[in-house]
């Protein structure tokens, strides 16, 4: 018989009253967080502490984000990017009948109160990406219902609470991306159904402990980018559930264990940025669903072949082996892996030897092949033309010799050449101009000569390309007006080559451009005024050429720019004083021209200026006692000129200075 039976059909006083305070105290801490957490700033706070029209309070579960069971108790909470901002008050701790709190991707400061541990029905806890400070409530490990503590990307410090191991119910433990130190506690081995595992990006160190071993239904453990030691347990080879484990970016050291061979469901392992050694175990044979092998930045040596050979019967698709100390020849068995291969990463190796022909027939599905910082010798072979899914292709800082093959032209997925740092000769290819989605272009430092393609003004089809570097080459003829429509493009570099003709007006159309430099080139006539349209520009060096005439006023437009190299030319005429609004001016070097008339005042405007080169023109001035103002400034060079008056009070304390040059007294 029910309590109303029992009553004649009703509830008892004392139950109505109970169920009303109960209410009462779910209300009042619902209050407490819209007022702590800037509730009229939320992006909803639809009937949160509203009323209708007959001036009744909306039932809590109409809020929103709030659900309510049927005694209108609070069992759910869910807030996530809703732009609370504040702190978690700690009344939230009395709502004992609360299943689930989401109040994640807000920007909630304070701690965690510890009145949270209080929840013992909660569920989930999801605090994620907020401002979160102090330490992780060890009371959070009295919530035995919790199968999911999110608490990742906040700026939670201290130790993990090994009380954590007595949520038993847990499933999902991020505690990523924080600034957790200390070692990671032996006790969170203790969760029976954990899968998720997420310390990574913390402060943690110490060894990792064998207990985790226990973690039998782990798919997922995290601990990348820790200050974690030792040796790996082997015990983690007992994970047999396990999909994923990332444990780069530690100090790990010893070898990889045997017992690895066992974790048959692994797709991703990521063991790179570690001090290991020896070699891959024979048992990695058996890792047939093994996707992501990461063994970069070790100190793994000897020959790659024997490591390749352990793979060849698998279907891994991106395998790193760079930045180790491997030796010999770039392999050329594969087995099956040529077949599922998409990222092949040798770089940063001693790898010696040609870069093998056959690597353009035998791994059909490449899309990444980088081989740069070896010492590699000989050509780069046509045949690489023939990876059609090629979108990186890295083969710099070697001693490759010999032409760029016209058939890298046909790699029409290709975002990223770089080719620069070797000692490649001839001409660059027209055929290059057809690499419709490249961004990326890097020929510097080679022995390239013959004309720039004008083709290359097709390159990303226009929209694309970011980088052009062609710079440190042989490279001679006029500067191609199309390389004016490559509309994306932010670094253009073109310096120290043989460059004979006058800058194209038709550059000044790059308004994304970020650096130009065309430095010691024998590049003639005036600088374009049209440059001043780069609104984007940080850095522009034309030093060091031929080119004459008046400095633009239209440079004085530049507002982002930092530094401006106009050295070692022929210009005459006046210095603008259009540049004395060049606020962001870190370096103004106009040193070995033939510029004449005075040192406009404007300059002492620049108060970012750290260098101001002036010297060796056919300037008449005094020095203005404005550049006393530049309180940044190191570098002052004014002598070459007919400097007379005084130097004024400051300047002759600047680091780097020739003003005793100037036979000047100091003002006085």
């Amino acid at each position: 018989m029910g309590i109303r039976e029992e009553n004649g059909g009703k509830a008892p006083r004392e139950l109505i009253e109970g169920l009303l305070e109960l209410n009462s105290t779910d209300r009042d801490a619902l209050v407490e967080l819209y007022n702590s957490t800037g509730g009229p700033t939320w992006f909803n706070d639809d009937r949160w502490l509203e009323t209708d029209s007959n001036a009744n309070e909306y039932a809590l579960g109409s809020w929103y984000g709030v659900q309510t069971d049927l005694s209108e108790r609070v069992e759910g909470i869910a807030l996530p990017n809703n732009n609370l901002e504040g702190t978690i008050p700690v009344s939230l701790g009395d709502l004992d009948r609360l299943k689930a709190l989401d109040l994640a991707h807000n920007k909630i400061q304070g701690e965690i109160p510890a009145a949270l541990g209080n929840l013992n029905i909660l569920f989930t806890l999801y605090l994620s990406r907020n401002e979160l400070t102090g330490q992780i409530p060890a009371s959070l490990g009295e919530l035995r219902r919790m199968y999911a503590l999110l608490l990742d990307q906040n700026e939670l410090s201290g130790s993990i609470p090994p009380e954590l191991g007595m949520a038993s119910a847990l499933i999902y433990l991020w505690l990523a991306e924080n600034d957790l130190t200390g070692e990671i506690p032996a006790e969170l081995g203790l969760l029976p159904d954990l899968s998720h595992l997420l310390l990574n990006d913390n402060e943690l160190s110490g060894e990792i402990p064998e207990e985790l071993g226990s973690l039998l239904a782990a798919t997922r453990l995290e601990l990348q980018r820790n200050d974690l030691t030792g040796e790996i347990p082997g015990e983690l080879g007992d994970l047999e559930n396990l999909v994923t484990m990332d444990l780069g970016l530690n100090d790990l050291s010893g070898e990889i264990p045997d017992e690895f061979g066992s974790l048959t469901n692994l797709e991703m392992l990521d063991l790179g940025g570690n001090l290991l050694t020896g070699d891959i175990p024979e048992t990695f044979e058996q890792l047939e669903a093994l996707k992501f092998l990461h063994l970069g930045g070790n100190a793994f040596a000897g020959d790659p072949a024997s490591y390749v050979s352990r793979l060849t019967n698998l279907n891994i698709e991106r395998l790193y082996l760079d930045n180790n100390q491997l030796s010999g020849n770039v392999p050329v068995q594969f087995g099956s892996l040529a077949l599922s291969l998409t990222r092949l990463y040798l770089n940063e190796n001693q790898l010696t030897g040609n870069i093998p022909p056959a690597l353009g027939g035998s791994l059909p599905r490449l899309e990444r092949l980088q081989l740069h910082d070896n010492q590699l010798t000989g050509v780069i072979p046509d045949e690489l033309g023939q990876l059609a899914f090629l979108d990186r292709l890295r083969l710099d800082t070697n001693q490759l010799t010999g032409e760029i093959p016209e058939e890298l032209g046909d790699l029409e997925r290709l975002e990223v050449l770089y080719l620069n740092e070797n000692q490649l000769s001839g001409s660059i290819p027209e055929a290059l101009g057809g690499l419709h989605n490249l961004e990326r272009l890097h020929l510097y430092d080679n022995a390239l000569t013959g004309s720039i393609p004008a083709g290359l003004g097709e390159l990303g089809d226009q929209s694309a390309l970011t980088e052009l570097r062609l710079q440190n080459n042989q490279l001679s003829g006029a500067i191609p007006a199309e390389l004016g429509d490559l509309v994306s493009l932010r670094e253009l570099n073109i310096g120290n080559n043989s460059l004979d003709s006058a800058i194209p007006t038709a550059l000044g159309s790059l308004a994304n451009l970020e650096e130009l430099l065309l430095n010691n080139n024998g590049l003639t006539g005036a600088i374009p005024a049209e440059l001043g349209d780069l609104a984007a520009l940080d850095e522009l060096d034309l030093s060091h050429n031929q080119l004459d005439q008046a400095i633009p006023s239209d440079l004085g437009d530049l507002a982002l720019l930092r530094t401006l190299h106009l050295n070692n030319n022929a210009l005459s005429g006046a210095i603008p004083t259009e540049l004395g609004s060049l606020a962001n001016l870190v370096t103004l070097h106009l040193d070995s021209n033939q510029l004449t008339g005075v040192i406009p005042t404007e300059l002492g405007q620049l108060t970012n200026l750290e260098e101001l080169v002036l010297d060796s023109n056919m300037l008449e001035s005094t020095i203005p006692a404005e550049l006393a103002n530049l309180t940044n400034l190191e570098v002052l060079y004014l002598s070459g000129n007919t400097i007379t008056g005084c130097i004024p009070q400051g300047l002759s304390d600047i680091a780097d200075n020739d003003l005793d040059q100037l036979s000047l007294e100091e003002c006085t």
